[in-house]
């Protein structure tokens, strides 16, 4: 086997010039179905005696139809919800900021991530889909059909045959097209059955037997799979060389692909500064994967929170966080905030907003509400210690003032006193917010009652709703500042005679 370093694999990404390929093994996790118990289920519905794969589906076609197998693989190969947890392969291909992405499956799960995500990539299945393209856009090809279009499916002996006959199919002149100077990578394939051999032959004849360089990742690497991929020139690559001290195969393979779009993601950033007018090229953006926040769990509560805000940086900012694993993100945030101590770690925790892109609401609110309470630790130094945490999705400067009761409530749920620095910091946030007077009626109550609490005790700080209050009834001045210039002038000119100017 010849190793490859992800690097190079990353720098032919991060230029474009690769074409990732994805196979069966990428769903799997998501549909809890493997292909051979597929097979097997098919076997049994026709009481199938043919040996291999592609026989026994044709047996299933020629018993049953083409649209009764639609009909058959729908109820199995169809999710309704994109489980972020279980989809690392399909995460990180969303991610990695290529303009194409070819599949031979026949599933919904791709179209299920990018759904939640919203993502626009066109899906390709017939021939004016194609002919819709435009460019720039980003395309999802379903080389072997789509369940929506019976018609397209290439599943059986006969499928396949025809599609090898045939190498001006539209298919195969697109990804001839696409391949003439980028090469395949192959992501979630086995090579254990017929139907992978018989896509290679297929590309061969599409290539006329001159296919270019082609990698696979492999799940888990075989002697067998070895043989296979030196038999069609596809170099193959073992995340468990790349990653020798993860725990399994499937540890290996979702780091690898973790590092494959960050660097990506670092090589392409600098080509895209150097070429920042052109914003045509698709964006390579960093994924968190489960691996990477369960690492963070693991350790992140035994580090000094300073120490521990700036790793749990290095692997958060600007990366895309799953949706499922929001409320796990934030709360390490609340663990890491509870633990302050001081101004330092204060400002170390304020710091992981500002890049950290939370998606969900609740989240955002949780993690600013943990930030905020950190004020609690600071000193009443000087007026111009000014604590705003601000979230990069969302700053939320209008309703500062709830957020303040909010956190006052969080404090005295947890048994701290409120500080007199945190009070002279609620005044802060009651400078900037929304008037007190402004907000729903709800929410005043809400307000009134926790900022009560927090000013119940000993302090030298006016409440800030009664300041706010005060401050609205005062008699406000009705002067221009040229008619308050022109005044101040007045008085020295007359008090120490000087010479007043035009």
């Amino acid at each position: 086997m010849k190793e490859v370093n992800v690097g190079l694999l990353a720098d032919l990404a991060a230029r474009h010039k690769l074409v990732p390929f994805m196979g069966a093994g990428c769903s799997v996790p998501q549909l809890g179905l493997d292909w051979n118990s597929l097979i097997r289920e098919i076997a049994d519905q026709v009481a199938s005696g043919s040996d291999g794969h592609l026989a026994i589906a044709q047996d299933f076609i020629d018993e049953r139809g083409r649209a009764s197998l639609a009909t058959f693989l729908a109820l199995r190969l169809t999710i309704k919800k994109f489980r972020d947890a279980s989809g690392g392969a399909h995460l990180a291909m969303m991610s990695l900021g290529v303009g194409v992405i070819y599949t031979t499956n026949q599933d919904n799960v791709f179209e299920r991530a990018i759904e939640k995500y919203g993502r626009i990539w066109r899906k390709v299945v017939l021939l004016e889909d194609l002919a819709q393209y435009q460019p720039g856009e980003r395309i999802y090809i379903k080389y072997h059909g789509d369940l929506e279009h019976p018609e397209t499916l290439v599943y059986g002996q006969d499928d396949y045959d025809r599609r090898v006959d045939d190498p001006s199919h539209f298919l195969n002149i697109r990804l001839r097209s696409d391949l003439l100077a980028k090469h395949l990578l192959f992501v979630g394939y086995s090579f254990r059955d017929q139907t992978i051999r018989s896509t290679f032959r297929e590309l061969r004849a599409a290539f006329n037997d001159k296919l270019p360089t082609a990698y696979m990742i492999a799940f888990r690497y075989s002697a067998e799979l070895q043989a296979v991929c030196d038999e069609f020139g596809v170099t193959l690559i073992d995340p468990c060389v790349e990653f020798p001290d993860a725990a399994d195969c499937a540890e290996a393979f979702e780091r690898y692909l973790t590092a494959l779009v960050n660097e990506t993601y670092d090589r392409k950033q600098a080509a895209d500064v150097a070429t920042l007018p052109d914003c045509g090229s698709p964006i390579t953006e960093r994924v968190l994967t489960n691996f990477e926040l369960t690492a963070m769990e693991q350790t992140l509560a035994d580090e000094p929170v300073v120490d521990a805000a700036q790793k749990f940086r290095a692997v958060m900012d600007l990366t895309v966080i799953p949706i499922d694993f929001q409320r796990r993100v934030v709360a390490l945030v609340e663990q890491m905030a509870d633990r302050c101590q001081d101004r330092e770690e204060s400002d170390e925790i304020r710091g992981v907003l500002f890049n950290l892109h939370l998606t969900d609401v609740e989240c955002c609110l949780l993690a600013l509400t943990a930030v905020f309470a950190t004020a609690n630790v600071r000193s009443r130094s000087h007026q111009w210690d000014y604590f705003q945490p601000i979230i990069q999705d969302g700053a939320f400067e209008e309703i500062t003032i709830v957020f303040a009761a909010v956190a006052i409530e969080r404090l005295t749920t947890r048994g701290q006193e409120i500080t007199e620095a945190f009070r002279w910091h609620v005044g802060q946030w009651f400078d900037v917010g929304t008037p007190f007077d402004a907000l729903h009626e709800d929410y005043q109550a809400y307000v009134n009652h926790w900022i009560g609490i927090a000013w119940s005790g000993r302090t030298t700080l006016e409440n800030p709703i009664k300041s706010q209050r005060r401050l609205k009834r005062l008699p406000r001045c009705r002067m221009t500042y040229k008619e308050i210039y022109r005044g101040v002038l007045d008085m020295f000119v007359k008090n120490f005679d000087m010479p007043k100017e035009d």
